[in-house]
């Protein structure tokens, strides 16, 4: 069960979009056709309809294109326009456009976080993820959900050792308070599950719990027996 990392990953790609219109696009038509996009991705549609989904996403991409063919410096836009791919398993397409961010912004950690989520969660490529987040921490160094994520990345490579290292420092760096901290209680205990350290991994499911992340009981539950 990786809810926990779930957590870290929309919290973290939802931070990332609002970060990357932070750099701004002077053409007004781009904006509107990619805030149109954009307002496309999220249309509610018939969950078990996969075309239906599908075209959403397709008109979406249409959408972005003509964004960034009217602003090729446009960040957002290739952003949605990754995430867009992604759910329609364009998953080289993508990948494309998170390097593309990366080439306008080199020096921007967000640019790095999000190709490692897009290697991670599109291709389970863990140890490019894990590079791609070594970049990011390079660029900024006190941001506890890269280390968590990185963590993560860790794991699944089964590098236990660095994985709890990450999962320590997000921890010691986290503000005290901050909604992300249960999450990384959680995601160590799924560590420490792998490392067969039981009485750790369910120490750190009741700190997530009493810290307000109820489905960490869930956890305790399948593991604590």
């Amino acid at each position: 069960m990786n809810i926990p990392n779930l957590n870290i990953v929309k919290k973290s790609l939802a931070i990332l979009l609002i970060l990357f219109t932070l750099y701004s696009c002077k053409n007004h038509s781009a904006v509107d056709y990619c805030n149109a996009g954009e307002k496309k991705m999220h249309e509610k549609s018939d969950v078990g309809d996969d075309a239906l989904n599908k075209a959403k996403y397709k008109v979406a991409v249409l959408d972005f294109d003509t964004a960034i063919n009217l602003d090729n410096k446009y960040v957002k836009a290739y952003a949605l326009r990754a995430l867009a791919k992604s759910a329609l398993g364009d998953h080289d397409g993508a990948m494309a456009d998170a390097e593309k961010i990366t080439s306008l912004h080199p020096d921007s950690a967000s640019s790095y976080i999000f190709v490692a989520n897009i290697r991670q969660n599109d291709f389970k490529d863990f140890e490019g993820a894990i590079k791609a987040y070594d970049q990011a921490i390079k660029l900024q160094s006190d941001i506890p959900s890269i280390y968590a994520l990185r963590g993560h990345a860790e794991k699944q490579t089964k590098d236990y050792a660095a994985a709890i290292k990450d999962y320590d420092h997000a921890i010691s760096i986290c503000p005290t308070g901050n909604s992300l901290m249960p999450y990384l209680y959680s995601g160590r205990g799924q560590v420490k599950v792998d490392m067969n350290d039981k009485s750790g991994a369910c120490l750190d499911f009741s700190k997530a719990v009493s810290l307000g992340y109820t489905g960490a009981q869930q956890l305790i539950d399948d593991n604590c027996k």
